[in-house]
């Protein structure tokens, strides 16, 4: 009895203690602030809050997860791959410039003038190197393996990109910088960038540094000097963090599945022979030891030595008295691989803002309707990604060329100041995406155009060319056709005396627009019946 009482005891507080906590699952209270083994406490978080930039405060932290994105771009087999498939996405041959001035000729003349200098690598790079498309592909490049970049806009006219790593805090202003960013006390506006200077020598790494150029944001009129390049996810983040940054370990899991697959692969070609010694009969000694691959001796805890042998490929292998070996074929790959390695591959896919077909460039998982679906989705991101750029980078390259091209010729100053503000009205039009379904989507472009719902020019645009060149090159071509046409019909006409009477549309007919239907009357060549009125009438 004395044993039950205790019993008992004991297993009360306890039930106790879970109908408290069954208790507690019902309240109605959010389940994500409690701590339990589904929701630990985060390491590195003060409970009580704080800024995006106290996530990333150790410096030797943040750079080194630059050089792991960057090991991870260079190195593995999918996220270089990947990020090529973004950028190729997003970028495409580039934006293309619709300046709207509301001056035709001025217009014509700035856009001359900004493709001079675009398309010019002596005029627009401070190395000489590269085009403005280039900088276009290396800026969102650098922002998605790096996190963030910065774009120095120089007096001479040229760009300079600054990489990730070269955004420092110098030791003298320890604590008072976010990675080399001083910020306003009040506003905590960006007034200026510390850029570690690099050596010449590229096989010195970047140390410390006590030599570094200080960059101010903006001139005195407030205009942009430095255009720093990233995307925050919070309003407080003043760094770009690397894309890959949430799938670090995943990477790392992937690679290790694929090179342990290898292995076992390896390892189960290694056996090409297996030998049974059923009776105990020792072999006759031929002369020539049997190829067993190398061996090695391990000394055991109670003192006792084991000999490991080591395999080989054509290795044979023997079996010791009394001992049966049985030949293993294992199927390797293993059925449950290749979903896994599906599942690794969508984790890294979805976090470049990719579908995982687009990642791999095969569509054979899926039927069309989830191919098109997955693209519609990703190219609604796409269009995200491109705004941004277009706003942290195109945008105010093309202001500051702007202000420059009127301190250079004075025509243009003259024309900026009667346009005021308007002057540097444009718009950039990223380049579209082939169509899916080219009939299809041809047909709802036609629709929307003829309905008044899409302009000619934005039509124009996402489809990756640019409006005002395209009509000119078509009426070219059609005055070309009809030129050419109308003389070869005069030739013929001559030659056969005034018995034909061709023009240029029998020789090169345009065709008809479409939803537009027509028919030739046939040429009456009786006079026609009178009516029965006129008959009467006569």
């Amino acid at each position: 009895m004395a044993r039950r009482r205790a019993q008992a005891d004991e297993l009360a507080p306890s039930l106790a203690e879970a109908f408290r906590e069954l208790r507690n699952e019902f309240r109605a209270d959010y389940a994500i602030g409690e701590n339990n083994r589904f929701t630990p406490a985060p390491r590195g978080v003060a409970s009580t809050g704080s800024g995006a930039d106290y996530h990333y405060r150790s410096e030797s932290r943040f750079l080194r997860a630059i050089e792991r994105a960057r090991h991870y771009d260079r190195n593995d087999m999918v996220v270089g791959q990947g990020v090529n498939r973004l950028c190729a996405n997003v970028v495409q041959t580039g934006y293309n410039l619709d300046v709207q001035t509301g001056d035709e000729k001025l217009d014509a003349e700035l856009e001359k003038m900004w493709w001079e200098w675009a398309e010019d690598p002596d005029l627009c790079d401070l190395e000489g190197e590269k085009t403005f498309y280039d900088l276009e592909q290396l800026t969102l490049r650098q922002t998605v393996v790096d996190g963030d970049a910065l774009a120095l806009l120089l007096g001479a006219g040229s760009i300079q990109l600054i990489e990730a790593h070269q955004l420092r805090t110098p030791a003298y202003f320890r604590n008072k910088l976010v990675h080399g960013i001083q910020l306003d006390p009040k506003t905590r506006q960006r007034v200026a960038y510390y850029v570690m200077d690099e050596s010449l020598d590229p096989l010195q790494p970047a140390g410390r540094g006590d030599k570094y150029t200080k960059y101010d944001a903006r001139s005195a009129d407030g205009e942009r000097h430095v255009l720093h390049l990233y995307d925050p996810r919070r309003y407080t983040q003043r760094r770009g963090v690397t894309a890959l940054a949430p799938v670090g370990e995943t990477i790392g899991m992937h690679g290790d599945v694929q090179f342990a697959t290898l292995v076992k692969a390896q390892v189960a070609s290694a056996f090409a022979i297996l030998e049974e010694n059923v009776n105990g009969v020792q072999p006759p000694v031929t002369g020539r030891p049997v190829t067993t691959g190398s061996s090695s001796t391990e000394t055991l805890e109670d003192g006792t030595t084991r000999t490991n042998q080591g395999i080989s490929p054509g290795m044979r292998v023997k079996a010791a008295p009394g001992y049966k070996l049985t030949g293993f074929s294992p199927n390797i790959p293993n059925p449950e691989f290749f979903p896994h390695s599906m599942l690794l591959l969508t984790f890294i896919a979805i976090n470049l803002d990719l579908p995982v077909h687009v990642l791999l460039l095969d569509p054979s998982k899926t039927n069309f309707s989830g191919w098109r679906g997955a693209i519609d989705q990703a190219r609604i991101r796409f269009r995200q990604i491109q705004q941004w750029h277009i706003r942290r980078f195109h945008s105010p390259v093309y202001r500051w060329k702007l202000r420059q091209f009127a301190e250079m010729y004075p025509d243009i100053r003259a024309k900026r100041d009667v346009l005021g503000p308007q002057f540097f009205n444009h718009h950039w039009h990223p380049d579209a995406w082939s169509y899916i379904e080219p009939n299809k989507d041809a047909a709802a472009d036609l629709l929307q155009t003829s309905n008044l719902m899409l302009s000619e020019r934005r039509r124009a645009m996402r489809l990756g060319m640019q409006f005002k060149p395209l009509v000119q090159e078509i009426i070219e071509d059609r005055v070309h056709i009809i030129r050419e046409a109308q003389k070869a019909a005069d030739a013929l006409n001559a030659e056969f005396s005034g018995k034909l009477e061709l023009t240029w549309r029998d020789i090169a007919p345009l065709p008809t627009p479409q939803g537009i239907t027509g028919t030739l009357d046939k040429e009456e060549t009786e006079p026609a019946e009178p009516t029965k009125k006129e008959a009467a009438v006569a």
